[in-house]
């Protein structure tokens, strides 16, 4: 990320590491800007940004400008010199990521099966309000703490959107999943009830990339890994509650942050609180 221009007048960014892949970590910006202007820079990543509200305008040379706001997605190649600024009288406030040329080379290559360098786009900024909204659904998990596995899937996903809408290859139709080596990502994820497991981690169980079990997986199951793990900890939790232990102990042996959390989720999936349902059952 460069550094303000001298005099401006902004909130200080705040910038959070999430999501590490060996030598690709995914650095995720929050940020507002008022009368701050980004001189010209360039990154040796990939920016993919969109704005929560109001207007920035991105420029690569006197004459060559374009805005975006919300609903829109901009996407700056590795490389590219440009510089931005706030394009209306309103802050902008700003989500973005960086994501590395090895990282978005392995979600083409998943997507087109075929060996590549990286891919490329040919606009700087595409108007795509639901892919725009994701992001910022996946960006604000990613930041704010969510369950790892969850904001990760999420992000994923959208980059995969990203990719298969905007990028330059083509996409090759699937191959049939391989249901045996899916069942190994599930075990483990039936194993880490009481634990947690990362996208990661259950790609590498079943042999597959993150992107492509992520797909195999919604596509047999009907539901994310991280749907699909929360569902079986309040069937477990279920489980325990009738067999008399206590609600605050059910919440650490199911995985659940404390006894509020497994409270929300609970709720969710079965229509009542734990103790209501330690009531019914005990009545």
């Amino acid at each position: 990320m460069p550094k303000p221009t001298r005099g401006s007048r902004q909130t200080r960014p705040i910038e959070t590491r999430r999501w590490l892949d060996g030598d690709d970590g995914l650095n995720y910006l929050r940020a507002t800007y008022d009368v701050h202007r980004f001189s010209y820079h360039c990154h040796d990543h990939f920016v993919i940004a969109t704005n929560l509200s109001g207007v920035s305008a991105c420029f690569s040379g006197p004459d060559r400008q374009l805005t975006f706001g919300p609903g829109e997605i901009a996407v700056i190649m590795p490389g590219e010199k440009h510089g931005g600024r706030r394009a209306t009288g309103a802050p902008w406030v700003y989500r973005a990521v960086y994501p590395s040329i090895q990282m978005l080379r392995r979600l083409e290559i998943d997507l087109t099966g075929r060996p590549s360098k990286g891919p490329s786009f040919r606009h700087k900024v595409y108007s795509d309000p639901e892919l725009a909204r994701d992001f910022l659904i996946a960006h604000g998990a990613s930041c704010g703490g969510d369950d790892a596995l969850h904001s990760e899937s999420l992000m994923v996903e959208v980059l995969g959107r990203l990719l298969k809408r905007y990028g330059t290859s083509s996409v090759r139709a699937e191959v049939p999943s391989d249901a045996a080596r899916l069942s190994r990502g599930v075990d483990l994820l039936e194993s880490s009830l009481a634990g947690s497991v990362s996208l990661q981690e259950l790609a590498d169980a079943s042999g597959y990339s993150r992107f492509h079990f992520l797909r195999l997986f919604k596509r047999k199951y009907g539901e994310t890994p991280h749907a699909y793990l929360t569902r079986r900890r309040v069937e477990h939790a279920q489980e325990l509650l009738r067999r008399g232990l206590p609600i605050a102990s059910v919440a650490c042996d199911t995985g659940f942050f404390d006894q509020a959390h497994l409270t929300r989720r609970f709720k969710q999936i079965v229509g009542v609180t734990p103790g209501e349902f330690v009531h019914g059952v005990s009545s």
